[in-house]
């Protein structure tokens, strides 16, 4: 967890930017927080996981990460990996694939 706060600041500048560009999901810098993961019931989440579909998927199935799930690579992820590739390199490689 990154300490220094100008660079927090910053990455969460970084992070909303990124949220609007990919996800159209209107976010301030200030409501970027550390996450507690897609699993946890409440906690800290970025604004619109609650309404986020792998999200869902994951809780219904009690899985802690969509790697270990047995319909892996589903329709609800490959939309995710069309916005975000790497997410697919990191499932991947927690599957051992790569």
């Amino acid at each position: 967890m990154e300490t220094d706060k100008s660079k927090k600041q910053l990455m969460r500048e970084m992070i909303a930017e990124i949220f609007l560009d990919h996800y159209n999901i209107h976010m301030k810098p200030e409501e970027v927080s550390d996450c507690d993961g897609c699993v946890v019931p409440t906690g800290r989440v970025f604004p619109g996981c609650y309404k986020c579909r792998v999200r869902a998927c994951a809780r219904n199935r009690k899985i802690e990460s969509c790697a270990w799930c047995p319909d892996f690579s589903c329709d609800k992820l490959e939309e995710l990996f069309l916005l975000e590739p790497s997410a697919k390199i990191r499932l991947e490689e927690i599957r051992g694939i790569c």
